[in-house]
């Protein structure tokens, strides 16, 4: 029976040898100290007491640990414990049996004959045939071995790691003496003699690298290295070769020398001289400057510090060499998602600044920079937008209600249209009205006043080659904004076949109302978009949770929830009425869950967006040993041609050990796969082993990659598979949010 994975290493490390053994002598180390109880048949005492001898089912306890035997003696004045005669300790990490012990517990060294030991928490077993502690950090294991793989009685393990003579210094290195790997027992791989880094802490050297090809990249290798500067600092570095495409580098120093500063450097280098064609294969009608630079790369920074004073420093830094980097490098073998990420960004972003709180007001400066990927310029949409601002929060009680204030300070600088500086001040207040029941009512309202002074007065619009007309010097706008909250509970709870079923209906309203706007002032952000209008809003949550029996934990079944709302003082979109928005999320089964999102106009009858996904998991081949199956899909669509997608991954169990994938990402708008991928895997038991062999094409770039991932659980993790790991996808594209459970029964 499967104990649980162990997770994947980044590399083949016999430090787990050292490890094992500090476990096995950290479970009976501190004997010495503690009480220890034994019981057996008999039990005697010699030497007046110096000596105790149990003989016959003995059980000796301390602390957390219980240690089975058939006798045991224990000399009171040396601190020597023996134990032989079908030996067993079971502590809260881990379990072993071993043939006989003698360990001195006043130093905590000693021996173990005929080992076997294996961690709790997963299915990593270790066994030798004497291991003895020679030191506070030394170890030595003769003919010793370790594997993740289940064991079985009267066979070998599907692969195993092996030495005659183990000598492991946990401050130095692991020195073995004909090491061997093993699959099904038999060597594939044999070294006389091998000497690695076993310190418990982080140590400096390669790590493993990762391989593969594509018809328009070609052979792709990228070999990573891990420097261990300090126990403060480190870093990766990793020259990567893309044989026709680029050849360079990237490399990431991370620090952090107090728990009040950390930080991360990224820099990424390519030279783009190997590759045949100096224009990209990517097409959007977007990007107006194909042209790929011979030497290309990207900057990104993140810092944060925390001063003695109670401010916090702050600083992300991103720059990149040209508009497409993000879209054609992907360094390393990035996974889908974060690939997906770096392809989608519109914009650079940087932004700094410091912070600070005093109890209940909050207050910063910051600053902020914008490098613009899409449209003509280049470099020349590189934009300052906000380099400096300041704000200044406060909230607090007033009576039975509540109060805020804001202020904030911005001087605004653009590449194009109007640019100068925007004091804006916002007081609030919020005033319960009716609280208590299954009905809450409360009003609000707001008071803003605005100043702004203009450097460059000038405004655009699009397509238009001179200012489309110019602002006044100077601008003040007042706006008042009020409303009034209401939210009602409905709760139902009845017996639905020998459990518990909550339903609930939460009917929302809000009606605000909000001034007049200024017509003569510029687009700088959403501050300045508030505009004058009367609005009512309607919703309604209706929630389904069950419990099998009093006391267990109510799980949501089902999930709806609408909303709406109407413009009281003018028609938007030809009627009063905004887009009706509903969420819907069913999970019926543990194996089945359903989620959407979607957005309808009842006034022109058109769905404006919506988003779906749904989570199936089943076996289908069950009675032929197949493996449970997984099928995830998420549909995304945005009215007139906009967004219309689908992105669907599948896997098929055909046996217990194989597994069939699929990946596909298909554009409704132009008919076409953006994406395919098909891998078969192949694991051991418990999934201690897997090799899973793929391939995946993409039409923008149009480009075909053959992968090939191997994983060892607890070991290496080499290569990257075409189908999987990128699942966590669709949840992002699903936008499904887990509402949880707000009362209790």
């Amino acid at each position: 029976m499967c104990r649980g994975g162990a997770k994947a290493g980044r590399g083949l490390s016999l430090l787990s040898f050292g490890i094992f053994a500090l476990l096995v002598f950290g479970s009976i180390g501190g004997a010495g100290a503690a009480e220890v109880s034994v019981e057996a048949d008999s039990i005697s005492y010699e030497n007046d007491g110096g000596l105790l001898a149990a003989e016959g089912s003995v059980r000796a306890t301390w602390d957390d640990k219980l240690l089975k035997a058939g006798s045991l003696s224990f000399e009171q004045e040396t601190g020597v414990l023996s134990a032989r005669s079908g030996l067993s300790l079971s502590s809260p990490d881990m379990e072993f049996r071993a043939s006989s012990v003698r360990l001195l517990l006043d130093d905590e060294t000693g021996s173990f004959e005929d080992v076997e030991a294996w961690l709790k928490d997963n299915s990593a077993w270790f066994g030798g045939d004497r291991i003895e502690k020679t030191s506070d950090r030394g170890f030595r294991v003769k003919r010793g071995y370790y594997s993740t793989c289940e064991r079985q009685e009267g066979a070998s393990p599907d692969w195993s790691i092996s030495g005659s003579e183990i000598d492991v210094d946990l401050d130095g290195y692991a020195r073995v003496n004909n090491a061997s790997f093993r699959v099904r027992g038999v060597p594939v791989l044999y070294l006389p003699y091998v000497a690695l880094p076993s310190k418990l802490g982080r140590e400096s050297g390669l790590l493993f690298p990762r391989i593969g090809t594509s018809n328009d990249r070609g052979f792709l290798y990228s070999q990573p290295f891990f420097w261990a500067i300090d126990k403060h600092r480190d870093a990766t570095f990793s020259v990567d070769i893309e044989t026709s495409a680029r050849i360079g580098g990237t490399g990431e120093y991370r620090y952090r020398p107090s728990r009040k500063t950390t930080g991360v450097l990224s820099v990424e280098y390519f030279n783009e001289s190997v590759r045949g064609d100096q224009e990209s294969e990517i097409v959007s009608p977007e990007l107006s400057n194909r042209q790929i630079p011979n030497d290309r790369g990207s900057i990104q920074g993140k810092h944060r510090q925390g001063l003695d004073s109670g401010l916090l420093l702050y600083a992300d830094y991103m720059a990149v060499s040209d508009d497409l980097y993000f879209r054609e490098v992907s360094p390393g073998g990035r996974t889908d998602l974060t690939q997906q990420l770096r392809d989608s960004r519109r914009y650079a972003d940087s932004t700094a600044g410091v912070m600070g709180s005093t109890g209940y007001r909050s207050y910063g400066l910051s600053s902020s920079l914008y490098r613009d990927f899409y449209g003509p310029g280049g470099s020349r949409r590189f934009t300052a937008q906000r380099p400096i601002g300041a704000w200044l929060r406060e909230d607090g009680g007033a009576g039975n209600g509540s109060y805020s204030f804001s202020a904030t300070a911005d001087y605004f600088r653009r590449r194009q249209g109007a640019d100068g500086q925007r004091l804006d001040t916002v007081a609030g207040l919020e005033i319960p009205l009716l609280t208590g029941g299954a009905v809450e009512v409360s009003s609000w309202m707001k008071g803003r006043l605005t100043g702004y002074s203009f450097d460059d007065r000038s405004t655009w619009r699009d397509g238009v080659e001179q200012p489309a007309r110019r602002l006044s010097a100077q601008a003040i706008r007042g706006l008042g904004e009020a409303g009034v909250d209401a939210r009602a509970v409905l709760v139902r709870d009845y017996s639905l076949q020998g459990g518990l079923m909550r339903h609930t209906l939460e009917p929302v309203a809000r009606l605000a109302w909000t001034s007049g706007s200024h017509g003569e002032l510029p687009l700088w952000d959403d501050v300045d978009r508030i505009e004058g209008k009367r609005v009512a809003t309607l919703g309604l949550e209706s929630r389904f949770l069950r419990a099998a029996g009093p006391g267990d934990l109510p799980v949501e079944r089902a999930m709806l929830a609408l909303t709406q709302s109407y413009r009281l003082d003018e028609k938007v979109l030809g009627n009063h009425f905004s887009d009706l928005d509903f969420a819907v999320a069913v999970d019926p089964s543990s194996s089945l869950s359903f989620s959407g999102l979607a957005s309808y106009n009842t006034g022109r009858n058109v769905l404006t967006g919506a988003v779906a996904a749904v989570d199936y998991s089943s076996s289908p081949l069950a009675a032929l040993g197949g493996r449970q199956g997984r099928i995830l899909a998420a549909y995304h669509f945005v009215r007139d041609g906009l967004a219309d997608s689908l992105r669907t991954r599948a896997s098929l169990g055909l046996s217990e050990r194989t597994t069939l994938a699929v990946k596909l990402d298909y554009d409704f708008v132009s008919h076409k796969f953006l994406e395919k991928g098909l891998s078969l895997r192949f694991g051991g038991d418990c999934d201690c082993w897997a090799v899973d062999v793929g391939v995946s094409s993409t039409i923008n770039p149009d480009e075909l990659e053959f992968k090939l991932l191997i994983e060892l659980s607890g070991l290496v993790d080499l290569g990257s598979s075409a189908t999987q790991r990128d699942q966590a996808l669709l949840g992002y594209l699903a936008g499904r949010e887990d509402k949880g459970w707000r009362s209790s029964w």
